[in-house]
């Protein structure tokens, strides 16, 4: 009964993107965060985004997700995961996707949410 009523005071309101960002300019990269970021803040929205794109899951993300083989690898905060991995496999990662590494094609899934102020 706690369940419904709680779900009847609070709506689960989510958005999900799927590579919302791939094959865009930088400057419309910024242009689709600020989108994002409105639509959040509006309407109180949970994301939640699937990306290869690092810089912008930083940017974005309030929590963050590595997935391999569909399970769950890592998950933290951007600072944390991205800045200090715990895992062997998500160092490794990190490190190919790094712009001071050989572009090496990489598989790298991850689900990013954020989370508005309410």
């Amino acid at each position: 009964m706690a369940i419904s009523v709680q779900a009847t005071l609070w709506p689960a309101l989510m958005m999900l993107f799927d590579e919302v960002t791939s094959a865009l300019d930088p400057e419309v990269i910024s242009e689709v965060t600020s989108v994002i970021r409105g639509l959040v803040d509006q309407h109180n929205l949970t994301m939640l985004m699937v990306t290869h794109q690092i810089g912008f899951a930083r940017e974005i993300s309030d929590r963050i997700c590595l997935f391999f083989d569909g399970k769950i690898e890592e998950q933290g905060s951007p600072e944390r995961l991205l800045d200090n991995p715990q895992n062997e496999r998500t160092t490794r990662l990190l490190t190919q996707l790094s712009p001071s590494s050989n572009p090496t094609p990489v598989r790298l899934t991850g689900v990013f949410h954020c989370h508005g102020a309410g």
